[in-house]
């Protein structure tokens, strides 16, 4: 008998603390996913030192990863929803629908959504599915369909017509990330966190169109994380860490679609992306609680007379233009192709319930290694994040989550020009997935900070929020970001989690003021959201 993926609830009245066995192919059996919220929590208990060491910057997570996290004790707040249920080979069950709903009063706002687009007015999503597995071939379909009211606000001029006046207000032709989706109700529906997944031994292999999270970073990932949809991609990585004796390491390497939405400037064959990657880290040996690990991620033009070879093995060329020029042989080493990579490092001391993380990210590659080491902050991007737990005798937990991200064009500017993060010729729709940037908004924009304190208990989560999120900085006449003319958001949020007996219901409350909104006055925004998992 073995244990099986699942940070479940069992469809009862009462969900039960203990392994529950369940008559495999039980049409009344349904689970709750593993969400982005779970897996949050997981993460505390792998800080306080309930869950193993286990490297957390390559995400999504395999069925069997999962169940490497999952505590064996029920000491903990949530242990009537994190626990691990029994099954045979062969299982399957329903994953049980969420219903959420949002309204904005102002304008636009909510970010970390994944494929949901928050406008002004009202938004309806659902999302459920099914899942199961036969032995180590695991299947998720969990799609998400929402609506939003898209209410009308004023957007900033962009001094584009028709349809790209709705773009971005300050690069309408060089990143596809909409103002506004249209100027009427806008509907979608997205495959959501659906995969295909066969765990061997030491690697898997599958296809997916779910989120990833890559490097350490809770609120503001420089390459990827779930801002914007998952995009439809394949995949090839180890199922587990790998010991290679000196380090334990853990990677993978992929190539999918990325699509564009209506309001980009690009048409036709153009429209499509070539996604390749690679990300990965390792753990020395004797410091299992320490990561270290990068990750590139290129844009291509998708190729009118097809993918070659060297597509496919664009993650594997050299860091450098000069050695890029030597292995293609055009002697400049530019293509039509734009790359993200990144650093980065975390590291968890279980005793004192802190860990402590940092992410170091380029856009595009160095010239050569000169240029490397001399100008190392020329379109750069900086993440630093803390998270520290208290343990509380009474079984509640007391978690204070701290970031800042800091990606503003720097001092460089005025001998060298520099171009805002994300945003590259001449892939002009930015990294972006159908219009929604694939990393944080946060470092498109500049920079900005999040602070939340969490309270755990049995019966869901209480948690408080300030979040600074710059949407652009103004260039001045000398080149450089003028801060009296830059467009920030500051939220402050309020949002209770309980679990109940017959579902668990999230309900929040954001107060937002956007100073100097487009560059010209402030702006105040309220955000309501609630949303619903039934436990049957």
């Amino acid at each position: 008998m073995r244990v099986s993926i699942v940070v479940a609830v069992c469809m009862a009245a009462a969900a039960p603390r203990a392994p529950a066995q369940v008559p495999v192919g039980a049409s009344t059996r349904e689970l709750v996913a593993v969400n982005s919220d779970v897996e949050r929590y997981l993460r505390v208990l792998q800080d306080i030192g309930l869950v193993p060491a286990y490297p957390w910057s390559v995400r999504e997570f395999g069925p069997r990863e999962i169940q490497s996290l999952i505590p064996a004790t029920t000491s903990h707040p949530w242990a009537d929803r994190v626990r691990s249920t029994q099954y045979q080979n062969v299982d399957w069950y329903f994953l049980a629908p969420q219903a959420l709903a949002t309204y904005n009063s102002t304008f636009p706002s909510g970010d970390n959504d994944g494929a949901l687009w928050q406008g002004r007015g009202l938004t309806a999503a659902l999302q459920g599915g099914v899942a199961g597995h036969i032995g180590r071939l695991s299947l998720t379909l969990d799609p998400i369909v929402f609506w939003a009211q898209n209410q009308s606000f004023p957007l900033a001029a962009n001094g584009q017509t028709g349809a790209l006046r709705f773009a971005d207000g300050v690069n309408p032709t060089t990143i596809d990330q909409p103002q506004r989706f249209g100027n009427s109700a806008y509907a979608r529906f997205d495959p959501g966190q659906s995969t295909i997944r066969l765990d061997l031994p030491v690697i898997a292999i599958g296809a997916s169109t779910a989120n990833q999270e890559w490097g350490p970073a809770i609120d503001n990932p420089i390459i990827l994380g779930n801002n914007a949809a998952g995009f439809p991609h394949l995949f090839v990585g180890s199922s587990a860490p790998v010991d290679l004796w000196l380090v334990r390491a853990q990677g993978r390497v992929e190539w999918g679609r990325l699509d564009q939405s209506p309001y980009a400037v690009l048409r036709g064959t153009q429209s499509r992306r070539f996604m390749s990657g690679i990300v990965g880290s390792v753990s020395p040996r004797g410091l299992s609680n320490l990561e270290i690990g990068g990750a590139r991620f290129f844009h291509t033009l998708w190729p009118d007379s097809g993918l070659t070879r060297h597509d496919f093995l664009r993650p594997f060329e050299g860091l450098l233009l000069s050695s890029v020029a030597n292995e293609i042989g055009n002697g400049t080493g530019q293509e039509p192709d734009n790359q993200l990579a990144s650093i980065f490092v975390r590291w968890v001391f279980p005793r004192s319930g802190l860990e402590l993380y940092s992410e170091f990210g380029r856009e595009d590659h160095n010239a050569d290694l000169r240029d490397f080491t001399q100008e190392p902050d020329h379109d750069a991007a900086y993440v630093i994040g803390l998270q520290k737990a208290w343990v509380r005798r009474d079984s509640t937990y007391y978690v204070l989550h701290g970031e800042v991200v800091n990606s503003r064009i720097s001092h460089l500017q005025l001998g060298r020009p520099q171009t805002v993060f994300y945003v590259h010729s001449p892939v002009v729709q930015g990294h972006t997935e159908e219009g929604q940037i694939l990393g944080s908004p946060s470092v498109y924009g500049g920079g900005g900070f999040s602070f939340a304190l969490d309270r755990y208990t049995r019966d869901g989560r209480w948690t408080v929020a300030w979040e600074k999120s710059a949407r652009a900085e103004s260039i001045g006449a000398d080149g450089l970001p003028d801060g009296r003319q830059a467009d920030v958001v500051h939220s402050v949020s309020i949002e209770r989690v309980h679990s109940g007996r017959r579902a668990i219901v999230t309900g929040g409350i954001t107060l937002s003021d956007d100073l100097n909104r487009n560059f010209a006055a402030d702006k105040g925004n309220v955000r309501l959201e609630l949303s619903v998992i039934p436990r049957w």
